[in-house]
Formats: structure tokens, C-alpha cells, sequence
């Protein structure tokens, strides 16, 4: 089983080979999607799916070292990986965009007291 990673939002992380003269550039997770609008090539978007890397690899050297970061380029996508990177596993969704982010936490509804309220007794 391998290790599973994310793109955060606004970061594009190379693989640890880079890439290669001439060729279209290769981020973690994310796929080139050209768009048919003038001066304007396309966008590198966040796939819906993790990529998956060998634990002995250089690329998963790479991706744990960037898990680790004050400023990580990448999630660890299940907790396997988080535990593999020794970061806290964080449950992730994507935004409208498409991009992946971090959960929102579940509202705690305030607790409700079951007794009524006694009329106070003035003196």
C-alpha cells in the first residue's frame, strides 16, 4: 500500500524528479486543463483523487518533507500517510472551486437546560 497525498489550495508541488526540458510541467496532484479563451493557456486543477506514491521512493522522501512544512504543499490524503509524515490527520473537502481544504468543523449546538425557570421572589 502506498502513500496517498493531496494538493492544497494555491500551492503546486513538483514531483521530486522535476520535469523534464520542454514537457509540460507535472504537480501533485493536479492535472493541466487548457482553456479556449485568448492569452490565456489553462490552469493546472486539483484532482479528485490522491496520488499514490511507494513508501521507499524519492517521491515519498519529497511529499513527507513537504507534509512537514510550516507552510505544507500537501495533505496527507488518509491516516496512514499522516502517521507515515507524523502530522495530525485532517479530514479534507473540496471548496467550490475544486480545490481541496480543510474540513469545516461541525457547529456544537449549545446545550439547553430542561428546567424551567423559577419566578424569582422578590423581598
Amino acid at each position: 500500500m502506498g502513500l496517498k497525498f493531496l494538493p492544497r489550495a494555491g500551492h503546486m508541488v513538483p514531483f521530486a524528479s522535476g520535469n523534464a526540458a520542454g514537457q509540460l510541467s507535472r504537480y501533485v496532484g493536479r492535472t493541466f486543463k487548457p482553456v479556449g479563451k485568448g492569452g490565456v493557456a489553462g490552469a493546472y486543477v486539483s484532482e479528485a483523487e490522491p496520488v499514490e506514491v511507494d513508501p521507499d521512493s524519492a517521491d515519498a522522501a519529497h511529499l513527507i518533507r513537504q507534509a512537514r512544512k510550516s507552510d505544507p504543499g500537501v495533505w496527507p490524503a488518509d491516516e496512514a500517510t499522516a502517521a507515515a509524515c507524523g502530522v495530525d490527520f485532517v479530514k479534507l473537502s473540496r471548496d467550490a472551486d475544486g480545490e481541496w481544504i480543510a474540513a469545516p468543523k461541525a457547529a456544537v449546538a449549545p446545550a439547553v437546560s430542561s428546567k424551567k425557570s423559577e419566578p424569582k421572589a422578590e423581598v
